[in-house]
């Protein structure tokens, strides 16, 4: 129950302070898929491809989705630290990695706006009919989506929490993610090299179990969801062993920004 009400006062405390009432979030969040969505389709319109509505849709929301945490998450570690209260979290009795968790998991269910944005650019103002083969298991994927990037955002915030530079993590962090887990081409035409490192991050397998549930195409629906799940949880693991020794070095040293 205690566990339940930190993350139920973090999450309002995300949404009434530090995530709608600030424009440019909001602009990352509804403004950022609506370009995505009509850049990528004049892109992709004469390709021949039959499924590349799916790489539209999914690449330009799940691209906005990611801005946008992406964003809100240093935002949120750099306002801490300005006001001079990121130390004194550190020092609280609830864990800190908790406390970010409750924000981060408002951030990505709030990211599913630029989701519904990608739709409704490709469905109204583009004029193109969306299918959903599987609408059950393309649900099941959403949620597993979620719980993805809220793990690697938890993860990612580690680096923040310890840099005095989070704005520019934010950068370096935010495009190579659009183009390592394939948002809006197969992940098969990146160098050989760089495929194993696409196949470690999670968001790869979400969107291709999405994809599969949006074109029908279910054959390896399970096992990527299955490799999206382990990979999120392993992410959740490692937040919770880094977080605990940023806490202790906290703790001893009194401040924060070793990067």
């Amino acid at each position: 129950m205690n566990f339940l009400r930190i993350l139920t006062k973090e999450a309002w405390f995300q949404i009434t302070c530090n995530t709608l009432p600030r424009r440019m979030y909001l602009f990352s969040l509804l403004f950022v898929p609506l370009i995505y969505s009509f850049v990528s389709f004049i892109m992709f319109q004469h390709s021949g491809q039959a499924s590349f509505l799916s790489y539209v849709v999914l690449g330009s929301g799940m691209m906005g989705m990611w801005s946008s945490i992406v964003f809100s998450s240093s935002a949120d570690i750099v306002r801490e630290r300005e006001n001079r209260s990121l130390e004194l979290l550190m020092a609280t009795p609830t864990p800190f990695w908790l406390i970010m968790g409750g924000r981060l998991c408002t951030n990505s269910l709030l990211g599913l706006l630029s989701l519904g944005v990608a739709l409704l650019t490709v469905r109204v103002f583009l004029g193109q009919p969306l299918y959903f083969q599987s609408p059950g298991l393309f649900l099941l994927a959403l949620i597993a989506t979620v719980y993805t990037f809220a793990s690697l955002s938890l993860l990612i915030s580690t680096l923040f929490a310890l840099s005095r530079v989070a704005r520019v993590l934010q950068n370096l962090i935010e495009f190579p993610l659009f183009l390592l887990c394939g948002m809006l081409f197969p992940v098969e035409i990146l160098p050989s090299f760089l495929r194993p490192l696409s196949w470690s991050l999670a968001p790869t397998w979400a969107l291709e179990a999405m994809r599969e549930a949006m074109t029908g195409g279910t054959g390896g629906f399970w096992f990527n969801i299955l490799l999206t799940v382990a990979l999120a949880s392993f992410y959740l693991w490692l937040s919770t062993i880094f977080f605990a020794k940023i806490e202790r070095s906290v703790r001893i040293s009194g401040t924060l920004g070793s990067i």
